[in-house]
Formats: C-alpha cells, sequence, structure tokens
C-alpha cells in the first residue's frame, strides 16, 4: 500500500538469510517495486546513520532476541524527523479473544516484551517522540506504535 502511494520509492528489507531474500524478492517483484534487500540482523542494519525517512516493521521485532537494540538501531538509520511504525503483538485486555491469542502467542519467539507493553517504552529510550499507541487486531493483540525520531 505504502508503494502504490509513494511508487517513486525504493523499498528496502533486512532479511535473516537468502532464503527470505528471494522470497522478499519474489513479492517485490509482483508488486513492481523497487527493492534493495539485504541480508542481515536488526540488532545490526547493514546501513549508515540517518539513511531512511520512514522503516515499517511488520510482525517483526517478535522474531528477534533483543527488541530494546533493534529499536535502537532503527533510530539509528533513521533521519531527524523520520518516522517509525511497527505492527506487532502488544499487551492485551481481559477480553476471551485477546487473552487466548496472547495464550498462544505468548509461547512463540520472543513475544514476552510485546506482551508486557515495553515497546512504547523502548521507542521512547531510543529517541522516539510522540509515540502513540493503537489496537488493531485480535482484542487489541495486535497493535501499531508510531513514533518520529527526535
Amino acid at each position: 500500500a505504502l508503494a502504490r502511494r509513494y511508487p517513486a520509492t525504493t523499498v528496502h528489507s533486512v532479511e535473516p538469510d537468502q532464503e527470505a531474500v528471494d522470497v522478499a524478492a519474489g513479492m517485490a517483484a509482483d508488486f513492481r517495486l523497487s527493492y534493495e534487500p539485504r541480508c542481515g540482523v536488526g540488532e545490526a542494519l547493514p546501513y549508515p546513520d540517518g539513511f531512511f525517512d520512514l522503516i515499517v516493521c511488520h510482525t517483526v521485532i517478535e522474531h528477534v532476541g533483543n527488541v530494546e537494540q533493534v529499536i535502537r538501531e532503527i533510530s539509528r538509520v533513521l533521519k531527524p524527523g523520520g518516522s517509525i511504525l511497527v505492527l506487532d503483538f502488544g499487551p492485551v485486555g481481559s477480553g476471551v479473544v485477546a487473552q487466548g491469542v496472547a495464550t498462544i502467542f505468548g509461547r512463540f519467539e520472543h513475544v514476552a516484551d510485546n506482551l508486557r507493553g515495553r515497546v512504547p517504552d523502548y521507542l521512547v529510550q531510543a529517541g522516539f517522540v510522540e509515540v502513540q499507541v493503537t489496537d488493531v487486531a485480535f482484542g487489541g493483540v495486535i497493535k501499531l506504535y508510531a513514533g518520529r525520531r527526535r
């Protein structure tokens, strides 16, 4: 959707291995995106300081071991005034659906920081302002975190 809205944009991604790069490149080709994938990890992004205007993380940070470090790296590679959008798990309310989804997914990977509500604090600590959290799906289990780098 972002690429359609901003067709002159080049999309970059950091993928954990060559197989993931190939899958992402195929998807980008389907959408006719200008796309530059790289192998790497979120804790050490392969880009210079202040490289991006916008970073979008779609259900990524629950897969990393050190969410706080990934958010610091994102801050590093964003230009001052750049924006971050993170769609991922978050703390849940008391609803049956939310509790069920949190119980199921809380057993996988590194979702604990998300479910404990630490992501907004990590954003603020990494220098983001105007941090907002919006419930998106599954009774608030999936959240959209947004902020702007100072």
